[in-house]
């Protein structure tokens, strides 16, 4: 049987230092959640600063690769999708090491490889971002094949996806 309500607060009922009833233990589990969400966008913090570091390395629009980790792992240096993509930036394997990324779940790695990928890419596309962004969701062989963003439901989505977050981004950066 479930405590009542009355049952179930005086589990957290308690004494303060001063001598008063506090929810001491319930204060606590929400300091301690106020400290993790600080801790959570601190560690956000770092991880853009790792992504603008790597996009102005290589030299690539900073707001291009930012936008990029929002659409790939949301910032998540330990994300792996179903087809195998890994880290921050959610390089496979083969292209990660191909660009320098030894360790997936390094973000600094993660995102010079991610970044030096993206490099390649617009210079195989002659500067053409929406195609680069398209060859870095779907590989290059179809964006070679057709000349164009290919007809792939997901590809053409995350291909205005980002877009759309570059610009959301530019207004935040300095």
């Amino acid at each position: 049987m479930a405590p009542t309500h009355a049952q179930a607060r005086t589990d957290y009922l308690n004494f303060d230092p001063q001598g008063r009833f506090g929810l001491l233990e319930r204060e606590a589990e929400l300091a301690a959640a106020r400290a993790s969400a600080e801790n959570e966008r601190m560690d956000r913090e770092m991880l853009m600063q790792i992504v603008l570091t790597a996009a102005a390395q290589v030299g690539i629009d900073p707001a291009l690769l930012v936008a990029m980790a929002i659409a790939e792992s949301r910032f998540d240096p330990y994300a792996v999708s179903p087809m195998g993509a890994q880290g921050l930036m959610q390089l496979m394997p083969a292209t990660g090491r191909r660009f320098g990324c030894t360790d997936p779940f390094d973000p600094y790695q993660n995102a010079r490889g991610g970044a030096r990928y993206m490099l390649f890419l617009l210079e195989r596309y002659a500067g053409n971002t929406r195609l680069a962004i398209a060859a870095y969701n779907s590989g290059p062989a179809p964006v070679d094949r057709l000349g164009d963003v290919p007809p792939i439901p997901e590809t053409q989505a995350y291909v205005e996806r980002v877009l759309r977050y570059m610009d959301e981004v530019r207004l935040e950066l300095p």
